[in-house]
């Protein structure tokens, strides 16, 4: 009987250790499809203001530069732009190899002094200014940049020169 009861022991260990230790898993796949694509497109890829005189004379495009918000939701733009390889960008202004960007958004050119036009700040900068508020999915609008030539230009700003600009869009 001491035999038996050993066996039956050690059958119950064995049992309870078999039973602390079972375990089972699943699983499942998560499936997600993202929206919100946020995006815009300057439809032109360059424009060329041809040759403009210099002591702070202002310019703005003649054509519209259309701009699209081909992103699926509705988003707010703003814009910036970079130094000349030779000229500095400033908001005040310009002196000498410097030059003043301002851009606006209309059906047709604003007059050269209308109030619409913001002053770009240079890429990076934390003076962020919206060019269009609450564009929505598939909206354009007109783009019209005013160009402030430096007062003088000396060494290798007295050359062409290619500005940098840009527009980035914020979702909604």
């Amino acid at each position: 009987m001491t035999k038996m009861r050993i066996l039956l022991v050690v059958a119950l260990v064995i049992g309870l250790a078999g039973m602390a230790y079972a375990s089972d898993h699943d699983s499942m796949n998560l499936l997600v499809t993202p929206t919100g694509n946020v995006s815009v497109n300057i439809h032109e890829t360059e424009y060329n203001y041809g040759s403009v005189a210099l002591y702070n004379t202002t310019t703005i495009n003649t054509s519209a530069i259309t701009v699209e918000n081909d992103g699926n939701q509705q988003s707010t733009w703003y814009d910036w732009a970079n130094n000349s390889a030779n000229w500095t960008l400033v908001t005040g202004d310009p002196g000498d190899n410097q030059f003043k960007l301002a851009s606006s958004t209309g059906t047709t050119q604003p007059d050269a002094g209308s109030s619409s036009y913001h002053v770009l700040p240079v890429e990076g900068s934390s003076n962020s200014v919206i060019l269009a508020g609450a564009v929505a999915s598939s909206g354009t609008k007109n783009l019209w940049i005013r160009l402030t030539m430096p007062n003088t230009v000396s060494g290798a700003g007295s050359g062409a020169q290619t500005i940098l600009y840009g527009i980035y869009a914020v979702g909604d």
